[in-house]
């Protein structure tokens, strides 16, 4: 499950608890407005990834195409992504004070869409981070979805991605450079480096331009010639200013060995329950980066591990004197994240099937009930179900088990499409809007596949079960049928 939260983080649109609690020292505000020509759509999606929850939204867009939303931000440059059209991705900086038109025609959403600003510097900046979109955001997806499928050497990997990233890297500093040449640079670096932790070709590995800038006016371009590799050694600086940079230093502390080379750990001091905790504390100079890193991790461990090790060390961090706004925050989700402790009731919901008749949990007291959330554009999703939901459903068929199935991220039509092509048994269900959704939000899904295991006296065995693939998801069932 692990590697399809990067994957998710990585290429789409995510979220998931709908605020971003880190203190602003001010705010101003942003005003997004435009028209589509040949419009179908009625909204238009967009994020704003936070330090410790990205912030998603819409923005209506009226009968005849124009739409415009005032967003707030804050002081400093505010990063935001909108989605355009069927999933393709458009990622600004967003600024107080900006006014940024955009346009396109339905039909070609990706091939049309323009930018504009009424302010000369901002406008050329703009385009700079539309043309970057356009010319490298397909071609990078292209390449992840190669790489994924097939098995090839950690330096072939590397070679194909560093190769795109000097091309990006290139296209960018043949445009004037504009104070945000040194923030994009450095979140570009660590959005392919987070392809690099992707597919395993990290270690080793450092990305580099074979035609190193000199005199360049960008200073992350300057670090051309450090000895140590830039993955690993801590930025505040980045830390505060790039998203991708923090996206990565997540993923890089919990799946790399040893996150930072200049610090000694010594694997025997690690207990068995979630050791990624242990290594945080003792990889961290900056204070402030470890309480960020550990607050968010104890939230998604509650969310993507059994409760009892996700308390464990939630109660062992509370007494490390976190700073005050993440201790606060995580006692208000502690006891918002109680309502999904084993032994609670499951939160009820009432859901249309296929056949559109409404379907509730309350249906099935008497019976185990395993929960299946998952997506029609997610490969892991699709993968589970073809290659090992059909041997869990074959083993319980007889059982007092019901297994529903609850897809959170498609339209009717394309999510019964799916149910066809992919033959899916069990109790079919659709919870439209996952960011929105009641359901999605009372069981904390904030990013798919996700299971939930309910009793038959109708409460939570495990919020955040084993998959479908996990030998420990069998011996769960047999234990409480």
């Amino acid at each position: 499950m692990k590697y399809a939260l990067i994957i998710i983080a990585l290429l789409a649109t995510v979220g998931l608890r709908a605020q971003n609690i880190i203190p602003q020292s001010g705010r101003g505000f942003a005003v997004i407005r435009g028209s589509v020509e040949n419009n179908t759509d009625t909204s238009l999606e967009y994020v704003l990834p936070g330090f410790l929850d990205d912030s998603p939204d819409t923005i209506i867009i009226d009968r005849g195409g124009q739409f415009m939303k005032r967003i707030g931000v804050g002081q400093e440059v505010q990063d935001m992504e909108i989605v355009i059209g069927a999933g393709a991705g458009l990622y600004l900086y967003v600024e107080p004070n900006d006014t940024i038109n955009l346009h396109w025609d339905a039909k070609d959403p990706e091939a049309s869409l323009s930018i504009s600003s009424p302010r000369p510097g901002r406008a050329m900046e703009l385009q700079t981070q539309l043309l970057l979109c356009k010319r490298f955001i397909p071609r990078l997806r292209e390449l992840d979805e190669s790489l994924y499928k097939e098995q090839q050497p950690d330096s072939v990997k590397f070679r194909k991605l560093n190769g795109l990233y000097n091309e990006e890297i290139t296209a960018l500093l043949a445009r004037p450079v504009t104070t945000l040449t040194d923030k994009i640079v450095t979140d570009t670096y660590f959005r392919y480096a987070g392809f690099l932790l992707l597919h395993q070709a990290l270690e080793g590995h450092d990305l580099l331009l074979t035609k190193p800038y000199t005199g360049t006016d960008v200073p992350f371009l300057m670090k051309q010639g450090f000895p140590m590799k830039r993955y690993e050694v801590e930025s505040e600086e980045a830390f505060r200013t790039s998203s991708p940079y923090r996206q990565f230093l997540f993923n890089y502390i919990r799946f790399c060995k040893v996150p930072f080379k200049s610090y000694e750990i010594s694997e025997q001091t690690w207990p068995l329950l979630l050791p990624d905790y242990y290594k945080a504390l003792g990889s961290f100079h900056s204070r402030e980066m470890r309480d960020w890193f550990i607050t968010k991790f104890i939230m998604d461990g509650f969310e993507f591990y059994p409760f009892e090790e996700a308390d464990t060390v939630y109660r062992d961090f509370m007494t490390k004197n976190p700073a005050p706004f993440y201790a606060d925050t995580l006692q208000r989700f502690y006891a918002d994240f109680l309502k999904l402790k084993p032994g609670s009731p499951a939160p009820g919901f009432v859901l249309k099937n296929e056949a559109g008749q409404d379907v509730s949990l309350s249906d099935f007291r008497g019976r185990m009930v395993y929960i299946d959330f998952w997506g029609v554009g997610c490969g892991p999703c699709i993968w589970d179900i073809k290659n090992r939901v059909p041997a869990l459903h074959s083993k319980y068929k007889d059982k007092a088990l019901v297994f529903i199935n609850i897809c959170v991220d498609s339209d009717e039509k394309a999510w019964k499409n799916s149910l066809r092509e992919l033959n899916l048994d069990g109790v079919n269900l659709l919870a439209e809007g996952w960011t929105h959704n009641l359901v999605c939000k009372a069981y904390h899904i904030v990013g798919i596949p996700h299971y939930c295991l309910i009793g038959k006296d109708g409460r939570i065995i495990n919020a955040g079960a084993p998959t479908p693939s996990d030998a420990g998801l069998f011996r769960l069932i047999d234990k409480h049928l």
